[in-house]
């Protein structure tokens, strides 16, 4: 599970309380290795079970017993030593003799094993916050990595010793090794630690959650494993962040800025509205998260649920803020669902947004043929900021170079506390930063992101007219300035080579709304000779307004038609990107195609071959076309 989608599960748990931040944070491990004397517990050897029976009648020099045993005299020496560190036997140096031990003679009796001290290797790891011993080693990493990847790391607790000879804790470190005894993990009990040969630092990485409530301006934590709540370092870790300033809490100093940033007048004006519809959309959660649970009882899922997700669906779409994890989704969305352009305005750039996943992102959708801009600001004025944007910019610069990189471009701004997210004029993410004073004496707060979604487009508008003039933005960008009814609608022919002629004969009644300016239209048959087939398509079809399905046997018994073009076809139609048109060219089972829900041309589905004038198919076809393509300019 994401971090994101961990805050949004929570995001309600602590009554009063607001998310206001979350981060992986790298918590400090010290790695201790010892050299302990263990009481081992160990089977006697043959040789060994001779020895004894041999001295429990008066055998007792090395010379009789490997005489009579008949083995060399080296063997029977190291056993009978081994025998007597385990205080089994005992040597009588004036007779050269060995003799049994009272243990000896109980071993000797039962032949049970017997216990030996003995030297080992000993690996434990001491959490520096909460001191717990723990023999679990999983998931451990180096500081370097750490430092590589700019992961906050907290300092160990000053209640928290560092491990050494003085201070080690026998007792917790006997009962750590009891319990791996009984998980097999061990065998063996302490008798002695004999040195300390080594204590280096590891980090653990955990998922920090941080509620405030703003009536009492106290804070509370929720600390997670993985997706496992680790509720131990919840209260101890709250309590250390305050008392010892652990670095759990991102603090900055404060800094207030003389100008307001670009987007404050426009955000500010829309205020008012977003908090209506936040406490609404949270009260419809909140409603179809009780109804669910009680549906989930019942096992059914009822009209009222139903319901419920359609007005939550609407509710997500108007001018409303954002919650603190819903940013990195909608950026997110708009790489996905973009379908010319992506403006992106930050102070700075951090890992917390542009890590490897969102890079990934950034250059499918430059694949697509959508171009990007990204506009940052000089927002580093401390020097990990200014590491963290160095690494972000040379991936990106890596993203760039490559043959679809052309689309990406990059633009540092003025930016201090602006932040905007635009999308083909659809929709816009506007951004103010206020500051969250843990202590006023110290001058140090938490930076918090307030969002405003809209979809209003005289908001929008206005919003990238602020941005050109305060990026500076040349003629270059004039691509921002298309106005979307103008554009051409694209057309994507999706066919079978065998019906090339028929796809010709179509494209020629097709023409006139192409000098009209109506439509654009593409087919496999325009790829440039020496570029990848493969992509050239499934970007075209990606961008395609209104699909064409020029159906026929040899369409349906294509494999790259039908399960490749159609699949993406009509996810791209369930998904309101694109309208799918099924042609019948010739007589088949179309209806038995998970496209038979659609409307076909032309008129009732009357295959073209069908037609005593094919030209008048065709220009049928051509009609229902010309519609389609003018409503959807007319819908921009």
């Amino acid at each position: 599970m994401r971090i994101e989608d961990l805050a949004k599960k929570y995001s309600r748990s602590i009554p009063g309380y607001e998310i206001v931040h979350f981060s992986e944070v790298a918590f400090p491990v010290w790695v201790t290795n010892l050299l302990l004397l263990v009481l081992q517990e160990t089977p006697l050897t043959v040789v060994e079970e001779f020895i004894l029976k041999l001295v429990g009648v008066e055998v007792g020099t090395i010379d009789e017993i490997s005489e009579i045993l008949g083995i060399d005299n080296e063997i029977v020496r190291t056993s009978a030593i081994r025998l007597m560190k385990g205080e089994v036997l005992r040597y009588q140096q004036k007779n050269q003799t060995l003799h049994l031990t009272s243990k000896g003679k109980e071993i000797l009796e039962t032949l049970k094993k017997m216990i030996v001290p003995e030297q080992r290797s000993f690996s434990f790891y001491v959490d520096a916050i909460t001191g717990r011993y723990s023999a679990n080693s999983q998931n451990l990493i180096k500081p370097a990595y750490v430092k590589k990847q700019h992961i906050r790391s907290l300092f160990p607790s000053k209640s928290v010793e560092k491990p050494s000879e003085e201070n080690i804790d026998v007792k917790a470190l006997d009962e750590l090794i009891q319990e791996m005894n009984k998980k097999g993990m061990m065998k063996g009990s302490l008798l002695d630690i004999q040195k300390l040969e080594k204590v280096y630092t590891m980090y653990k990485i955990m998922r920090v959650l941080v509620f405030h409530d703003y009536r009492t301006s106290k804070y509370q934590y929720m600390v997670f494993e993985g997706d496992h709540h680790a509720n131990e370092y919840d209260g101890i870790l709250l309590s250390l962040d305050i008392e010892e300033q652990l670095g759990v809490l991102p603090l900055e100093s404060i800094v207030n800025f003389i100008e307001k940033p670009i987007t404050d007048k426009i955000a500010a004006s829309l205020e008012d509205e977003a908090t209506r519809n936040l406490e609404e959309l949270e009260r419809v959660e909140s409603k179809l998260d009780q109804i669910t649970q009680e549906s989930k009882m019942k096992g059914n899922k009822d009209e009222e649920i139903w319901a419920l997700e359609k007005n939550l669906y609407g509710l997500k779409k108007t001018t409303r803020f954002l919650r603190r994890f819903e940013f990195r989704s909608i950026l997110e969305e708009g790489l996905e669902t973009s379908r010319q352009w992506l403006v992106i305005l930050e102070p700075y750039l951090s890992l917390e947004i542009y890590d490897d996943d969102m890079l990934a992102r950034i250059d499918k959708t430059l694949q697509r043929g959508i171009k990007i801009l990204l506009l940052y600001g000089g927002d580093t004025y401390t020097a990990e900021k200014s590491r963290v944007e160095k690494d972000i910019l040379t991936a990106l610069k890596k993203v760039s170079e490559k043959k679809h990189g052309k689309h990406l471009y990059i633009k540092k701004t003025d930016a201090t506390k602006e932040k905007a997210l635009v999308c083909d004029k659809k929709f816009m993410v506007i951004g103010r930063y206020s500051w969250l004073e843990s202590d006023t004496f110290a001058k140090k707060g938490l930076r918090l992101e307030n969002h405003i979604y809209t979809e209003e487009q005289q908001k929008i508008l206005a919003t990238l007219q602020e941005i050109k003039a305060f990026a500076k933005l040349g003629h270059e960008f004039g691509w921002l300035d298309i106005e979307e009814k103008e554009k051409e609608v694209s057309v994507f022919f999706s066919y079978s080579h065998k019906d090339e002629a028929m796809r010709n004969e179509l494209e020629k009644h097709l023409v006139i709304l192409k000098r009209k300016g109506v439509i654009n239209t593409w087919h496999d048959k325009m790829i440039d000779a020496g570029s990848p087939i493969d992509s050239e398509i499934n970007e075209q079809l990606k961008k395609a307004d209104i699909i064409l399905l020029l159906v026929s046997s040899d369409f349906l018994a294509s494999n790259y038609c039908y399960d490749i073009e159609v699949k993406e076809a009509l996810e791209r139609h369930s998904r309101n990107e694109a309208v799918v048109i099924p042609i019948i060219l010739r007589a088949c089972l179309w209806k038995e195609a998970p496209f038979e829900g659609l409307k076909a041309l032309p008129d009732d589905g009357k295959p073209v071959a069908s037609w005593s004038d094919k030209d008048e198919a065709f220009l049928n076809i051509a009609k229902e076309i010309q519609a389609t393509a003018e409503k959807i300019k007319n819908k921009r």
